[in-house]
C-alpha cells in the first residue's frame, strides 16, 4: 500500500470536489462533499498568484454543498483552481475562461 502524499491526502471515501460548467464564461459551480474544516478555494493564475480567495463551510452531516464562484472580473485564460483545508491541499483542477 503506497503511503499518503505530504502535499495532497489519499481520498476518503465518499468525498467529492467538482467544478462545472468547465470551460465557463462568468460563473462556475464549485460542489463538494466532504467533512474538512477551515476549507478554502482559490483561483490561481499561470504566475502562481491567487486572485480569488474565499472560505467554504464545513459539512458535517457529509451532505452535499454548492459555492457559485464568480469568474467576471478574470480575463480569458487558464487558471487553477485549489481547494485546502488547514493548509493541506485537498484538490486541484484545471479551470478555463472563455469570453
Amino acid at each position: 500500500m503506497a503511503s499518503p502524499s505530504t502535499t495532497m491526502p489519499e481520498p476518503v471515501e465518499g468525498e467529492e470536489f467538482k467544478i462545472y460548467p468547465n470551460p465557463t464564461k462568468d460563473y462556475t459551480t464549485l460542489s463538494y462533499n466532504c467533512k474538512f474544516a477551515n476549507m478554502t478555494y482559490s483561483i490561481i493564475d499561470i504566475q502562481g498568484k491567487a486572485l480569488i480567495t474565499a472560505a467554504m463551510k464545513t459539512i458535517e452531516d457529509m451532505s452535499s454543498n454548492e459555492v457559485l464562484v464568480d469568474l467576471s472580473k478574470l480575463s480569458m485564460g487558464s487558471y487553477q483552481i485549489l481547494i485546502k483545508s488547514n493548509n493541506t491541499i485537498l484538490w486541484s483542477e484545471k479551470l478555463i475562461i472563455t469570453k
